[in-house]
């Protein structure tokens, strides 16, 4: 059992194949863009090229930053015992869980609104090649976190920050400050901007889902940071690309995530206090971006 009575096992399982879909995902992306790098100038006549390759590099930016976090942590660690509660608390782990958490409610939602008769449908890929929905997935990943985690979480709480006299005010952008009472005001705020900007190419059904999952990005921006929330959004937009070179593959990996996700979910719940609390700002925000992000 772990420190808050959960079986190791449990939680190992749980956690390790939530960050293997996060990298398994991303090779499987860079392959599909790989394999079809002879026809990426097309993406200047739909989505735009440059958008393309300043998402994708950012991505790949944010997902080394985790990499490296979780090998600090990790390896060569001076005390054995303590890696698993290191790897626990590392960005990409916690993204992973998050991300694995949100599959399954995803799916729950899904099946729920199908039950009663309003499921969800889509219009806006319709006309589009596998390689521009594959762009446009990438670049929605970045673009929809700058806008909806960084400009309205992170600014309204750096601008409130500021006026209340705290000195690293500017640092508070791109979380991993905290959940603070306000930064709750604005996750949720932020959440339901979030939902109501999809109704744009999907129906009415889609906001809930979206919703939360508004919800569950905005926590982890405030308390791992945004680097977290771009590569959990892109690899969550860019999973359907798996389908690329199997639907069978994609369909068993995601049913892997969402069985893992109710697990953690069940932990999560168990103990709501540690993950709802509302704190002051982290103490890391008198350091350095870098130390907020990677606090825990």
């Amino acid at each position: 059992m772990n420190e808050e009575g959960y079986p190791n096992h449990l939680y190992r399982i749980a956690a390790l194949y939530s960050v293997a879909f996060i990298l398994v995902t991303s090779v499987i992306s860079m392959a599909f863009f790989a394999v079809n790098g002879a026809e990426l100038h097309t993406l200047n006549d739909s989505v735009g090229l440059p958008e393309f390759i300043i998402s994708l590099l950012v991505f790949l930016l944010c997902l080394a930053l985790l990499v490296k976090e979780l090998i600090d942590k990790t390896v060569g660690a001076a005390d054995p015992s303590k890696v698993e509660g290191r790897f626990r608390t590392s960005g990409i782990a916690a993204g992973g869980s998050a991300l694995a958490v949100l599959i399954f409610l995803s799916i729950v939602m899904v099946l729920a609104l199908q039950a009663v008769g309003a499921p969800i449908e889509e219009s806006f890929m319709d006309g589009y090649t596998d390689l521009e929905l594959g762009a446009m997935f990438m670049i929605a990943g970045s673009e929809e976190e700058f806008i909806c985690r960084l400009l309205l979480i992170g600014l309204p709480v750096a601008v409130i920050a500021l006026l209340s006299g705290h000195g690293h005010s500017a640092r508070m952008l791109f979380g991993g400050f905290g959940t603070t009472k306000a930064a709750w005001v604005f996750i949720i705020i932020s959440a339901l901007i979030f939902g109501l900007l999809h109704l744009e190419g999907w129906n009415a059904s889609k906001v809930p889902q979206i919703f939360v999952s508004g919800l569950i990005f905005g926590y982890m921006f405030c308390e791992y940071g945004l680097h977290v929330t771009i590569v959990m959004h892109t690899v969550l937009d860019c999973s359907s690309i798996i389908a690329y070179f199997s639907e069978g593959a994609e369909a068993a990996l995601l049913l892997g995530l969402a069985a893992a996700g109710l697990v953690l979910l069940v932990m999560v719940l168990s103990d709501i206090r540690h993950y709802m609390s509302i704190n002051e700002y982290a103490p890391e925000c008198a350091e350095s971006v870098l130390r907020m992000w990677t606090r825990h």
